[in-house]
Order: structure tokens, then C-alpha cells, then sequence
């Protein structure tokens, strides 16, 4: 199975809200992450605090129709509230073995070795 992977940059204000409206409309899964370098140090009773800009990536099914979802999210929060997308075609694979193919074991001391 092939994969659509979305990834968009928004603001602080509508990450959640997004988030929630991709769940919706069947996103296998999204993440958020910081779009710069700005660190977050929530210390208030708040349940979320997202990063001014925001970064979303999101996995959808290659059936997906993209322009429809993309029309969708613009009038659901804005043109202004999205400040870039991009679209990436996934292929499906062995993604453990991918991940273990790019990284090498580390030796310590002749007697400890840590392998993928």
C-alpha cells in the first residue's frame, strides 16, 4: 500500500484545531512538532501548548483525494492561518529495516556494543 503524506505549517492558535479536523476527516496519523528552534516550557494548568509556528504532518491514504481535503482545511481556518503545505508520495516498506539501515553499532570499552 502507498501512502500520502501531508505536511503543513500553521500558528499556535489553530494546531490543535487542525489536528482534530484531520482525525476527522480519517487521517491514519498526525504529528506536530516545532517548525523553528523555539522551545516550549508550559508551566500553567493549560493541556496544550504548541510552538508559535507549528509544523503538521499528517498520513493519509493514497486514495485520498488531496484537493478536496486541501479545500476543506482552507475553509475550515483560513488561507492566512496556513503558511505552507507540501505533499510527498510514500511508498510502502520494510520501514524497521529502514530504520535500522541507517544507523551502526556503537562500541564502548571493547565490552558493550549497542545495535539497532
Amino acid at each position: 500500500m502507498s501512502w500520502l503524506q501531508l505536511e503543513l505549517e500553521t500558528n499556535q492558535t489553530h494546531a490543535e484545531e487542525l489536528s482534530t479536523l484531520f482525525e476527522q476527516l480519517g487521517a491514519i496519523s498526525v504529528s506536530l512538532t516545532a517548525s523553528g528552534s523555539e522551545p516550549v516550557f508550559d508551566e500553567s494548568d493549560k493541556d496544550n501548548t504548541f510552538w508559535e509556528r507549528t509544523k503538521l504532518s499528517v498520513l493519509l491514504n493514497s486514495k485520498c483525494n488531496i484537493d478536496n481535503l486541501l479545500i476543506q482545511l482552507h475553509s475550515h481556518v483560513g488561507s492566512n492561518s496556513i503558511y505552507s503545505h507540501n505533499i510527498k508520495f510514500l511508498e510502502d516498506k520494510d520501514w524497521v529495516s529502514e530504520f535500522k539501515s541507517k544507523y551502526q553499532p556503537i562500541f564502548f570499552s571493547n565490552k558493550i556494543c549497542i545495535s539497532p
